[in-house]
């Protein structure tokens, strides 16, 4: 039944979060550490240790300036300690105590105030009965409050016998006691699992996640380093809501497709933002970031969240922040891996003898001569070339990865440096990355903060297997479609070229070991990029920031294809030799102004600033072809040669602001405002206004909110506006260009219009609703997230096809056309199920979203437009995919499939025509929807969509003592997949090895489903045609990872700090109806023609072995 196996694991989807989350009601609780910290100070002021505090902890400080600025300089040297037992050495030196709010808020106070009134003494626990040392004990209202000893025991003054206690610390939830005339009470704490306190990274600055008003979620490191992955975007996979990640292919070159909350625009990119230490990357060569250097990744998702960037948010904001170093001791970290992948699938095809009966029926059915087809004395039949296995291997990776980090208060350091080496499944193909990084904090006096970050990545990527088939490339594609009875290689362990006997020549009979041993496709590519930034506290609140960052991308090709012969024929006579040059420049600069200021309840953080961006790019390629010597791979050697080149450059400013604005904690407002002039656009539409609005209301902490279990309760709604600047330099200008063209005999170069400039081009602008709520309970037990979104995009920057009897070129204009709407739900939920000696936590993410295109135009005469997408080649000449009004961007529109024309169906058949010519019974037929007995374009239909409508995953990680186990699953459905190898190699025509599953093709006496072979004439015709014959469904729920690690014990006072052991797989099994290779690459590719599976590069299952070292 249609859809009935996504239907099915949707709903063993929600059933699994229903099941956690009821399980961890009668669960217990364990210990939360303190944050601990390393600080070497030797007299140094108070101030100076605090602001050492705040950097290397999420906690902040609140004190008079004149208490502090009177007391006498301290010396302090701690290793590894709580912050709340570092505070009370700290403060054994003055005449100070300090007080524990909100978890994270440290608020200094008088000693000798503090000790007036009723004197009320008690002892309090942890959540196992034991003492509890550092918890503070504040009378509600007051700044009047102390901490417990070693033995939990504290004592404090209050006014009156009926004071309240505020009873809190660091991992705990925050109690509040009556006393009620008792002045010796007994408290026991109960453990906070919630994450509401942590820190994350938004654009421009650092948040408590509970002061969030917008759609925001974060990768941490812990997440990013459970299972070692090649790429970051890897690493996203399952682990976000409303993020979409599907590599494309199992290229070695890690080319992975990331979507936020749907398909915002029709042709041009929908990639997110990626910003890497404040730098914005210039495009999304995600392998050139070393995940072992990621400390945290923080997905912007909403308007809210997502405006500060202005005219490059409306596809999300993906902001990775890399390690940094800390004060203390030098720590090494040493961690490596090796593994082997091997293909997870291979194609089942026809048998030689099966191909060679194939041929007969092919023949008779169209009135050839098959009598070479049943010599069964001929050699060829003897062969049984499994071309898919020849031409693969187990792959292998090996990584290695150090890091040194350490430093003194005032200047830290974290380098690093890693070495990744691929050798791919398919033969000759192989990938090496070398990664380096240096980062360094550093403070000037009490006021200035200065950090840098520098990086570098070379990669080398050898993939014959990436060339064309014209030069004998050979995607997977092409190893199923080879045939059976080629030799690979002759009698003297040549290579040769089929056929080599007496066989007519049907296609890709090219053996594809010719170019995968022969051609070089050779790739290099370099990438620098570094960052300074310079923090300045003008007065205490006010800090002035400027960063300069720059990320530059070199890479350069080289695609040699030799001249070859097999016997006396030349396969490829001339030879050719390409080299290609790319330089992309990318600066970028900010400044900003911030303001932090707490009075009384109220909190407000102001942020101004501008930014201006400039992108350059270079782009170089010379050809070359004729030499006759298979060692001469250089132009120089060539007899003909060409070449062009092309520069372009992109400038982009803006100016910002951002209020936030709390008031206790209770109601939280946002409001961002940007303005961006961009010199992609005409002079009369450069700049763009991006406003946001967002506003969060904590019900929690409402006095008539008595609800115990629930710690958190926090609504959320957010409305604004972002923009898309994604197209070509300087799109609204005409551009000239210059090609050469045919002038008798002679090539002569020849100047022209490349494409038409479109003045009146503008800002893509997208226009989003968001509306949510944070919850946590059972003492964040349970820790849960909803999100509703509505994201319009309007004016859409459109790519439309111009006809060439305009004289304008091949470069089709882009210009504002339609909108498009993407609607949907997201749910995250993070639980804690057992916790003990035994501990199993699971965090469970589900996201879905509609996609329609709302408008995208129409002719002259009214006619809705229709943008085309993939067009599939001769025979078939048609086009898969189409976008138009009412729906889905790139959906499939298609002839619906019925099935073979039987027997008794004849005189029907003959009635029915396509290109006026008649079928027959065991052809195949399709619906006739207008009843015109003509099949054409009339009788197209749409029949599904590319874009999954669900999507998600799971995460269960179990631990025993050293132990460990994390299981990661991720799940999709909702979307069709056009099995592009289906439609090439199983329509019953030889032209190409067939799939065993024509095996059971029609006969007179065999009336199957599955139409009957063909060697041209009319059936030919018929069988291929695009329908959903070959469109199948992409649900799919995938066991992603598996990994079992050990920590063996050490000890630790001696230099080792840690030695671990993980073993790991990826990709174990996929459950899925899908027939082809993959289904999650498959459903990657371009918004206008998704969901084809062209099978360029096998996903692979790998299974390793990794171990880390810290020192």
């Amino acid at each position: 039944m249609p859809g009935s196996n996504s239907g099915k694991i949707l709903l063993i989807m929600k059933l699994t979060a229903v099941f956690t989350c009821l399980l961890t009601l009668n669960l217990s609780a364990k210990v939360h550490s303190q944050t601990s910290v390393t600080l070497r100070l030797k007299q140094v002021s108070l101030n100076q240790v605090f602001l050492e505090i705040e950097k290397k902890t999420s906690f902040r400080f609140l004190y008079n300036d004149k208490i502090v600025h009177d007391e006498a300089k301290v010396t302090l040297d701690v290793k590894d300690e709580g912050v709340l037992d570092v505070m009370k050495i700290l403060l054994k030196q003055t005449s100070l105590d300090f007080i524990v709010r909100d978890d994270d808020l440290i608020v200094i106070v008088d000693k000798v105030k503090t000790n007036v009134g009723i004197p009320v003494h008690g002892i309090i626990k942890n959540s196992k009965g034991q003492p509890a040392e550092g918890v503070s004990v504040v009378e509600k209202g007051t700044q009047n409050g102390t901490t417990t000893n070693a033995k939990g025991e504290f004592s404090l003054s209050v006014a009156n016998t009926d004071a309240v206690l505020v009873v809190s610390s660091v991992g705990f939830v925050t109690q509040e006691v009556e006393l009620k005339g008792n002045t010796n009470i007994v408290v026991q704490l109960t453990e906070d699992f919630s994450k509401m306190n942590d820190v994350v990274v938004i654009g421009y600055g650092t948040a408590r996640k509970k002061d969030l008003t917008g759609a925001v979620t974060t990768i941490s490191e812990k997440d990013i380093q459970s299972r070692p992955v090649t790429n970051f975007a890897d690493a996203l996979q399952g682990r976000a809501s409303g993020v979409q990640v599907a590599q494309t292919g199992g290229n070695l070159d890690g080319r992975f497709s990331i979507k936020i909350r749907g398909a915002g625009s029709v042709n041009q990119s929908i990639s997110p933002l990626i910003v890497v230490d404040g730098v914005p990357l210039a495009n999304d060569q995600f392998s050139t970031i070393n995940p072992q250097d990621i400390e945290s990744m923080t997905i912007l998702k909403d308007a809210s969240a997502t405006a500060i960037y202005g005219a490059r948010a409306s596809n999300g904001v993906v902001i990775i922040t890399t390690k940094r170093g800390a004060a203390g001791e030098t720590k090494i970290n040493f961690t490596a891996s090796t593994g082997v992948d091997k293909v997870q699938k291979y194609f089942d095809v026809l048998t030689t003898d099966q191909q060679r009966r194939l041929f007969i029926a092919a023949y008779a059915n169209t009135g050839g001569d098959s009598t070479t087809f049943k010599d069964l004395t001929n050699p060829a039949w003897s062969v049984n070339t499994n071309w898919q296995k020849l031409a693969t291997r187990p792959g292998w990776r090996q990584s290695y990865n150090v890091s040194i980090t350490g430093g003194k208060p005032n200047n830290s350091f974290a380098v690093s440096a890693g070495y990744l080496k691929r050798q791919g499944v398919i033969i000759n193909t192989d990938i090496t990355d070398y990664f380096a990084r240096a980062n360094n904090n550093m403070a000037i006096g009490k006021k200035l903060k200065i950090s840098s970050s520098l990086a570098a990545t070379y990669q080398v990527f050898n993939n014959p297997s990436s060339a064309d088939a014209f030069n004998g490339g050979a995607t997977f594609e092409q190893l199923v479609s080879a045939h059976s009875y080629t030799r690979p290689y002759d009698s003297l362990g040549n290579l040769t070229s089929a056929p080599n006997t007496a066989l007519p020549y049907f296609g890709n009979n090219t053996n594809p070991l010719i170019g995968l041993t022969l051609n070089t496709v050779s790739t290099k590519q370099t990438r620098i990029s570094g960052v300074i930034k310079a923090d300045y506290e003008i007065i205490r609140g006010l800090t002035l920031s400027g960063n300069l960052g720059t990320d530059i991308l070199l890479q350069s090709n080289h695609n040699f294809y030799p001249n070859y012969s097999i016997g006396n024929t030349a396969i490829n006579p001339t030879g050719s030799v390409n080299f290609f040059s790319t330089t992309n420049r990318n600066w970028v600069g900010d400044i900003t102004l911030t303001y932090r200021k707490l009075l009384g309840l109220h909190s407000i953080t102001a942020l101004a600033g501008y930014s201006a961006q400039q992108t350059t790019s270079e782009y170089y390629q010379v050809n070359g072809s004729g030499t006759t010597n298979t060692m001469l791979n250089q132009i120089p050697n060539q007899t003909n040669i060409t070449g062009n080149s092309s520069e372009g450059s992109s400038g982009l400013i803006g100016s910002f602001v951002r209020i936030q604005y709390i008031y206790n904690d209770r109601y939280l407002l946002t409001g961002t405002v940007r303005r961006d002039g961009s010199s992609k656009f005409g002079p009369n539409n450069q700049y763009g206004v991006f406003p946001t609005a967002a506003a969060a209301w904590n019900i929690s902490k409402e006095e008539f909110f008595k609800v115990s279990w629930i710690n958190e309760l926090k609504l959320r709604i957010g409305y604004g506006l972002t923009g898309n600047q994604n197209i070509a330099d300087f799109g609204f200008l005409t551009k000239a260009g210059s090609s050469p063209y045919a002038f008798g005999n002679t090539a002569v170069l020849g100047n022209g219009i490349s494409n038409a400039g479109q003045p009146n081009l503008q800002w893509e602008a997208a226009k989003q609703l968001d509306a949510g709520f944070d919850i946590v309970v059972l003492n964040g037990r349970i820790n849960s997230t909803i999100d509703y979104y509505k994201k319009t995009s309007s004016k859409l920057l459109v790519s439309i096809p111009v006809p060439l009897t305009t004289g304008v070129g091949t470069n089709n204009p882009v210009v504002n056309l339609g909108s498009v709407l993407n609607e949907g739900f997201e749910f995250a939920i993070n639980t804690q199920n057992l916790i003990g000696k035994f501990n199993w936590t699971t965090s469970f993410n589900i996201s879905t979203n509609k996609n329609k295109v709302l408008d995208i135009g129409a002719n002259a005469a009214g006619v809705p437009a229709v943008i085309n997408g993939t067009l599939l080649g001769s025979p078939v000449n048609d086009f898969i995919n189409q976008t138009q009004a009412g729906q889905p961007i790139g959906a499939f529109y298609m002839y619906r499939y019925l099935g073979v024309w039987q027997l008794d169906e004849a005189g029907e058949a003959a009635a029915t025509k396509y290109n006026n010519l008649p079928f027959t019974p065991g052809d195949a037929r399709y619906a006739d929807l207008n009843g015109d007995h003509v099949i054409d374009a009339q009788d197209k239909q749409f029949v599904g969509s590319p874009q999954p409508t669900y999507y998600g995953g799971m995460n269960n990680t179990f631990s025993y003592a050293d132990f460990s186990l994390g299981v990661l699953m991720s799940f999709s459905g909702g979307n069709k997949i056009y099995n592009v190898i289906r439609n090439l190699d199983a329509r019953g025509v030889p032209f190409n090895q067939q799939l065993a599953e024509v095996a059971n093709w029609w006969t007179p006496s065999n009336p199957s489903n599955i139409p009957k072979p063909a060697q041209g004439g009319n059936t030919t015709t018929f069988t291929g045609r695009v329908s959903d014959r070959f469109l199948e469904d992409g649900s799919y729920l995938r066991l992603s990872n598996v990994s079992l690690s050990y920590n063996i014990p050490v000890v630790k006072t001696s230099r080792l700090q840690e030695v671990r052991f993980t073993l790991a797989a990826n990709n174990l099994f996929t459950l899925t109806k899908y027939k082809g290779m993959d289904p999650a690459s498959a459903s990657a590719g371009d918004q206008i023609s998704g969901g084809l599976d062209l099978t360029p590069y096998p996903v692979t299952r790998y299974y390793y072995i990794s171990i880390a070292i810290g020192f």
